[in-house]
């Protein structure tokens, strides 16, 4: 119909097409069939039934048909595998559609000049153009964001126009395909059309090439030259979810060398995979074939930002491109400024914690709003010759090809460079970046050909002391087509979570991005100080999605994943690295992250990690994981500290009242809800806000938290009068007692600061960062002054800032901070490394890996695995015990000295953290008899029995029973002996321990 409508709005136009007929037979003599078959790729039957078609649609004169059947089939020189591979019915819709747009042109032109004609249709489109390069990729970029999904055939015409030029044609159909059940194949995946159009010889050729990339993360690359001989063909297999705008990235490669393509076709397939085709004229140049190949997989990661148009009008190449995409968000994150200023005046203010607090808000939004991104692309933008030298600085350093290498000369010019270039402080700033990317960049997977996303390993020694006092052991930066990435660790054996980061608005995204590394520094700090009980240091991961990729969260995990292995599996022929040395990452589950740890471990063991059952913490059963979610793992030790506030003021918790963030849809806030008994008046979650005086229904909050379900679910029934509840999409609400809630979203993230947030206790179990600081919670006091809580256990990190924990010490809350109180999850995590260490692959399977459906699904069914009931049994102790000795270790300095619990945490765990790292490389470990009793003591006991102790020290590698042997024996020395103990009190900690049975 649609079609149909298009042709008669032509007929209606003041120029209509037998109009142009009369034109074209004055001037034109009008063609017979047999002539035109003569010249044609089709038969003259066949061409009979297409005039015959043509002449059913009544819209077109003979004369106009036979001049155009002419024009179209034998001087436009239109490849002969579309006549092949498209139906005479079709050739009749092609032609239609071309004629009707070219007459609603000709009425209404939109740009003068050419040819460019087109028909959307809500199935299908169809583009006819002038092939100019520049053209032809404004034509590809609008079907590619108006067709997400799309199968596509494309011809570039041998034949000129009368404008002298050739002619491209694009036929664009949404994928049709079969109703899949069960394993794909290749005839169940592919697109139905292309399966019933394609011939023998290339349906073999595609199927190669699907088996082949079966598996492939990473682009899947074959190029060969076509039968005849005539062209090459490079055949290009993607994920799908990474395929976006690939068909004009493609386009500005090959208009980088002055290419052009022939033909193009797109194929995608059910199974997620996408197959691509494209033909230049035959070439033999082995150089320029490699160098596509090249640009092929870089420009399949490349990120949508400003700096790409340097690329698409070949000012830049793909390789420089990509490096100054890189370089950008690196100075965007790092560059600072104002430090002796902040120093100066911090100093001065010393005792006003607020203004210090304002002072350091300033400062910072000094730096942000002077390294925007807009400035640092704009400068970039305008220096493209000083972003190829520095990339041949980079180049010089890292290309794996290269037999000689003069980084430093290379470097040398740009720093000159920078002076030519920069006309003020900040462009000099923005320009020296380079260089100190370049200087700090230990190893990176840029010239690896298979890669998803780009990763460099930096030695962290440029962050600046200001802003982050205590400087990583290692730093990760990635950066994806959909994400940009960071992984701090501050330990060579460290753990912690990756958290991927979303945004709910462009402002909220641009906020997150300004601050992402900084969130990212202060999660892995905090991750730091809590792993003081276990051998692995802190680290952490974070994934911020691009504004136009928030639905895109697996895959950017999984290229972010792929690019950390990147630089893991080495050596490897076409990574140089600086480093030299091994590393070992443990990755644990974090904001919407719970549900990939399995696949990263598979991932890792696809890839040949060998520590592979160790990369990813908090796995699904199946695979032998412990997920902190399914035992409570983190809550508990949360809960262990409130407990341990409670009962040193002897409140029962049946008696108090109680307010979270973080809802019955998260780890902490379900399991917290699961486990405690006290009367909850309000939670916060994603969906919104609840609040009851009276206490919210503890069987509703219940079913919600078995559920797994958010407070927009909560049966609103079961509120008391004064009870309600406020979603983030309601507008205009009004309370029980008249107060009108104007945006429910605005009063879900603000709701903390308000009168409905009072309780006896206050357990953050999610939100975001900095939610309660120095210069908002006074709004947290009452009209006299008085805290809206007596207690707080910070079970979400960094929910409240170090001045903000001090002031409400002050005031009189007990409180305990995240890195004492939300320490339960990663020693669990740690135990879950443990028993992939120690366990043979056999044991593994068969002590902690749950094949059973049933025992999968329930918990409590786990009682007929003796073995991993008892160490997940064994593990919920130790976090216990954990948790009671750090916070009597506090509470005894606190009541001796009045120290704040805030200040006590960060002192523990900075003592604990610095005689772990003495014992470690110490002496002591010489000893055979002090070694065994820590690791023996470390372990759950069930693991000693079955292994016994000389079967862990096998198999454990020697740097992680090194790093046991520190964490245990100064932990126990902190948490027995307290803060103030000396020389003295360690020697008779370690005379005790040679005098214990082991």
């Amino acid at each position: 119909m649609e079609l149909e409508y298009v042709l008669q709005v032509g007929m209606k136009l003041n120029t209509g097409a037998k109009n142009m007929a009369t034109t074209q037979k004055n001037s034109t003599k009008v063609p017979e069939l047999k002539e035109i078959a003569s010249k044609a790729k089709l038969g003259l039957k066949e061409i009979e039934k297409l005039e015959s078609l043509l002449h059913e649609s009544g819209n077109y004169s003979q004369e106009t048909i036979r001049l155009t059947l002419q024009w179209y089939l034998n001087n436009l020189g239109l490849h002969e595998y579309y006549f092949q591979t498209t139906s005479v019915e079709e050739i009749a819709k092609h032609i239609e559609s071309i004629k009707a747009t070219e007459i609603i042109s000709q009425n209404f032109p939109q740009e003068k000049g050419g040819i460019n004609l087109k028909q959307e249709l809500a199935d299908r489109a169809i583009y006819m153009i002038d092939d100019y390069a520049e053209r032809a990729v404004d034509t590809e970029r609008a079907f590619e964001e108006k067709y997400p999904s799309y199968r596509l055939e494309c011809y570039r015409t041998s034949g000129m126009t009368n404008k002298k030029s050739h002619m491209r044609l694009y036929f664009v159909y949404t994928p049709k395909f079969k109703n899949v059940k069960g394993d794909f194949t290749y005839a169940n995946s592919v697109e139905t059309g292309f399966f019933e159009i394609a011939q023998p010889e290339t349906q073999k050729r595609y199927q190669n090439i699907w088996e082949k990339s079966s598996g492939w993360a990473t682009p899947y690359v074959e190029v060969s030259n076509t039968s005849d001989g005539s062209e090459t063909r490079f055949m290009i297999a993607l994920n799908t979810e990474s395929s976006e705008t690939f068909i004009s990235k493609f386009s500005d490669v090959l208009s980088t060398y002055n290419l052009y393509t022939n033909r193009k076709f797109v194929v995608p397939f059910a199974n997620g995979k996408t197959i691509y085709s494209f033909y230049i004229t035959k070439t033999n140049d082995k150089e320029l074939i490699n160098n596509i190949v090249e640009d092929i997989t870089l420009v399949a990661i490349l990120p949508k930002t400003k700096i790409n148009h340097l690329f698409y009008n070949n000012v830049l190449s793909a390789q420089q491109t990509l490096y100054a995409v890189s370089v950008s968000e690196y100075a965007h994150q790092f560059l600072t400024s104002h430090n002796e200023e902040y120093l100066s005046i911090a100093k001065a203010l010393k005792e006003q914690p607020e203004l210090i607090g304002k002072l350091g808000t300033l400062k910072t939004s000094l730096v942000k709003d002077t390294f925007t991104r807009a400035k640092i692309t704009d400068v970039l933008a305008n220096n493209p010759e000083f972003i190829k030298a520095a990339y041949n600085a980079f180049n010089e350093k890292f290309n794996p090809e290269l037999k000689k290498r003069d980084y430093e000369k290379a470097s040398l010019k740009v720093a000159e460079l920078v002076k030519k270039y920069g006309v003020n402080e900040v462009e000099l700033a923005i320009l020296n970046s380079f260089n100190t990317f370049n200087n700090h960049i230990l190893k990176t997977n840029f010239y690896k050909t298979e890669k998803v996303s780009l990763s460099y390993r930096f030695n962290p020694t440029f962050l600046n002391k200001v802003d982050y006092p205590d400087t990583p052991f290692a730093l990760f930066f990635l950066v994806g087509k959909e994400f940009i990435g960071y992984h701090i660790r501050f330990r060579d054996i460290a753990r912690g979570g990756i958290r991927l980061v979303k945004s709910r608005t462009y402002e909220d995204f641009e906020f997150k991005a300004d601050f992402i590394f900084d969130e990212n520094y202060g999660l892995a700090h905090t991750q730091q100080r809590k792993n003081k009980d276990i051998p692995e240091g802190g680290s952490k991961g974070t994934v911020l999605l691009n504004w136009q990729s928030q639905d895109k969260a697996e895959p950017a995990f999984k290229k972010y994943i792929d690019g950390v292995l990147d630089l893991l599996l080495l050596p490897h022929k076409e990574v140089v690295d600086y480093y030299g040395k091994e590393e070992i990452l443990f990755l644990g589950p974090d904001e919407n992250t719970a549900e990939v740890m399995l696949w990263a471990c598979e991932r890792a063991h696809q890839r040949g990690y060998k520590f592979w059952k160790a990369f990813t913490t908090g796995k699904d059963v199946s695979i032998g994981g412990i997920p902190h979610d399914r035992y409570g793992m983190t809550t508990i030790g949360v809960h262990e500290m409130a407990m341990h506030m409670l009962a040193k003021h002897g409140i029962k918790e049946e008696n108090i009242t109680k307010f979270m963030t973080g809802g019955p849809d998260g780890d902490l806030g379900c399991n917290e809800i699961l486990i405690s008994k006290d009367k909850t008046t309000a939670i916060v979650d994603g969906s919104g806000v609840i609040y009851d005086p009276k206490g919210l229904d503890r069987k509703e909050l219940t079913r919600l938290a078995k559920e797994r379900k958010m407070i927009v679910n909560f049966d609103k029934s079961k509120l008391s009068k004064d009870g309600f509840r406020v979603l983030i999409e309601e507008k205009d609400v009004k309370l029980p007692g008249g107060e009108v809630i104007a945006n429910g979203e605005t009063f879900r993230n603000t709701f903390h600061l308000t009168k409905y947030a009072k309780a006896d206790l206050f357990v953050p179990c999610g939100g975001r960062p900095k939610a309660i600081n120095i210069n908002n919670c006074n709004q947290i006091f009452d009209a006299e002054g008085k805290p809206f809580w007596k207690f707080i256990s910070e079970g979400a990190n960094l929910f409240i800032t170090q001045e903000a924990r001090l002031r409400l010490e002050e005031k009189g809350v007990v409180l305990v901070k995240d890195a004492s109180a939300n320490k339960g999850g990663v020693t669990s995590s740690s135990f879950e490394v443990l028993s992939s260490l120690a366990l043979d692959d056999k044991q593994y399977q068969e002590y902690m890996m749950i094949s059973d459906k049933n025992v999968a699904k329930d918990v409590t069914k786990e009682a007929s695995m003796k073995f991993r009931k008892a160490y997940t049994d064994q593990i919920i102790e130790k976090i216990k015990n954990n948790a009671h000795m750090e916070f009597e270790a506090m509470w005894r300095e606190n009541q001796r000295t009045k120290t704040p619990m805030t200040i006590l945490s960060d002192v523990v765990s900075n003592k604990i953290n610095e005689i772990t790292d003495a014992l470690r490389e110490s002496s002591l470990y010489e000893d055979e008899h002090i070694w065994k009793y820590a690791i023996k003591n470390h372990c759950p006991a069930v693991i000693v029995k079955e292994l016994g102790i000389e079967t862990i020290l096998k198999r454990v590698p020697m740097n992680y029973l090194r790093a046991i042997f520190g964490t245990y024996l100064a932990s126990r020395y902190i948490y027995e002996f307290g803060l103030t103990a000396n020389e003295v009190d360690f020697f008779k900690y370690i005379e005790s321990i040679k005098k214990a049975k082991i």
